[in-house]
C-alpha cells in the first residue's frame, strides 16, 4: 500500500427486530470501509478478500473491538470518541461468536 493511502473501518451495530427474552437483543452489523488515496480497490489488497478470510478464520468479539480501537487510533477524528459508543453494544459484540466449522 501506498503511503498516500489510507484505510479505516467503521462498524455500525443497528437493532435487527426485537426479542421479548431479557437475553441479547439481535442486531446487524454494518461494515463500512473508508478509503483514501486511491480509486481502486486492488490498491487496498486487505479488501479484496476480507469477508472470505473473516469466515476461515473467525474474528472473537473481543479481537473485533482490539481491532476498533486500533482502528480508530490511527484517525484524529475517531480516536477521541468512544466506541463501542454504548456498554450495551460492547456486550454485544463480545458475545458474538466466528463460524464454527
Amino acid at each position: 500500500m501506498n503511503p498516500d493511502e489510507e484505510q479505516t473501518v467503521l462498524f455500525t451495530i443497528i437493532p435487527r427486530g426485537i426479542t421479548l427474552d431479557n437475553g441479547p437483543c439481535p442486531v446487524s452489523v454494518i461494515v463500512s470501509p473508508r478509503l483514501r488515496g486511491d480509486n481502486k480497490l486492488g490498491a487496498f489488497p486487505d479488501w479484496l478478500k476480507w469477508t472470505q478470510r473473516l469466515r476461515e478464520q473467525g474474528l472473537t468479539g473481543e479481537e473485533a473491538l482490539e481491532r476498533i480501537a486500533d482502528l480508530r487510533r490511527h484517525d484524529p477524528y475517531l480516536a477521541g470518541q468512544r466506541s463501542p459508543q454504548t456498554l450495551a453494544q460492547r456486550k454485544m459484540i463480545l458475545e458474538w461468536q466466528p463460524l464454527q466449522r
